[in-house]
């Protein structure tokens, strides 16, 4: 029976090999996740148009810098801790912009070349759009870096900048998308297709939006008319006077105002009229008292 020894340093080269082949099936994992969620865009070798466009980047945070876009320095940025800081490129624009500085011997020569070097620059806000022209796994340091473009900018053309997300050890090693996404959508939300597209959506030759409302002339012609509103109730008539006996009224008046009475009778010269509760007395035909 025939032993086979393996030594030590075969051992070691079979592992590193395990490693390298580990390293490279997360690679493509982590990397092909990463585009498939941000897509790439590709501007041309000059960067003063975008060949094809992928997502549309809002960014969410303040504080990220960009050089122009034919600068020969990056200008690179790092998210950690819930800000983004700009790099060595931004500080030495802001130097050497600094009022006066110029004039400060032995400095203002320096700080002007430095800056004349790094190019012009320009600080975003939130709410403004970039595009992904290369996304970097730097799992080395546990990072993954952006490289962005924006928009043109009038005269001033385009700018473009790195950002670089900073994640706590092995987080960049366990290529886990999700855990990722914490933290880069604290900085971009990815605009919504149907956004970005709108206006490409709608043909040129579509007809006006207000055409449809010829139709509603005959609409209102078949609709029934409205209904018709009651006239108001005439207004309430006055209450009529309460009904009163005065000394001197006349028989015909008071049986104007009370009618006939239930029975009468004769006393002498008096003569009484009886009503349910009334008793009227009469002499000579006029009334002489009320009971």
């Amino acid at each position: 029976m025939r032993i086979v020894t393996l030594s030590g340093s075969f051992i070691t080269l079979l592992a590193a090999a395990f490693s390298l082949a580990q390293a490279q099936a997360q690679k493509g994992t982590l990397e092909q996740q990463l585009e498939s969620e941000y897509k790439i865009t590709t501007p041309t070798a000059d960067n003063t148009d975008l060949v094809t466009t992928g997502s549309v980047l809002i960014l969410q945070k303040k504080g990220f810098s960009a050089g122009t876009a034919s600068s020969k320095v990056v200008t690179q940025n790092t998210y950690k801790d819930g800000q983004i800081k700009s790099g060595a490129a931004t500080a030495v624009r802001r130097f050497g912009g600094l009022p006066g500085i110029s004039s400060i011997p032995g400095v203002g020569s320096v700080a002007g070349t430095a800056a004349g070097a790094a190019g012009a620059g320009r600080d975003f806000v939130n709410g403004e759009k970039l595009y992904v022209t290369q996304v970097t796994v730097d799992r080395g340091k546990d990072g993954v870096v952006f490289d962005l473009i924006s928009d043109s900018y009038g005269d001033a053309g385009r700018y473009k900048g790195t950002l670089r997300f900073q994640f706590p050890k092995g987080t960049v090693t366990s290529a886990d998308l999700a855990l990722l996404d914490q933290t880069i959508t604290q900085v971009f939300k990815i605009q919504p297709p149907d956004d970005a597209n709108a206006d490409a959506k709608q043909p040129a030759n579509a007809p006006a939006a207000a055409a449809p409302a010829a139709a509603a002339p005959q609409q209102q012609a078949d609709a029934p008319p409205p209904p018709i509103a009651p006239p108001p109730p005439p207004p309430d008539e006055p209450a009529a006077p309460p009904k009163s006996i005065d000394l001197g009224m006349t028989k015909d008046q008071v049986v104007a105002n009370f009618g006939q009475p239930e029975r009468t009778a004769k006393v002498g010269t008096k003569e009484i009229y009886f009503y349910k509760d009334l008793k009227v007395t009469f002499v000579a035909g006029k009334v002489t008292d009320v009971q």
